[in-house]
C-alpha cells in the first residue's frame, strides 16, 4: 500500500509478536520491485500514539 499509495495515506504495520521479516517476503517483493529488506518488524504499541485516524 506504501508504495502505491504513500503519498495520500500514512501505512503502518505491526503485530502482537516481533519477528524478523521473513527472507523470502524480501525476495518476493523485490521481484515485483519493491525494496523492503530495510524493513523491520514492528509491536503493535509502536503505533498507539499516532494522531492519525484507524479505520
Amino acid at each position: 500500500m506504501r508504495n502505491w499509495y504513500g503519498d495520500r495515506y500514512t501505512v503502518y504495520s505491526a503485530g502482537t509478536d516481533v519477528t524478523s521479516v521473513h527472507p523470502l517476503a524480501v525476495k518476493v517483493m523485490k521481484e515485483i520491485g519493491i525494496e523492503i529488506s530495510h524493513h523491520r518488524s514492528k509491536p503493535l504499541f509502536e503505533f498507539l500514539d499516532t494522531d492519525e485516524a484507524v479505520a
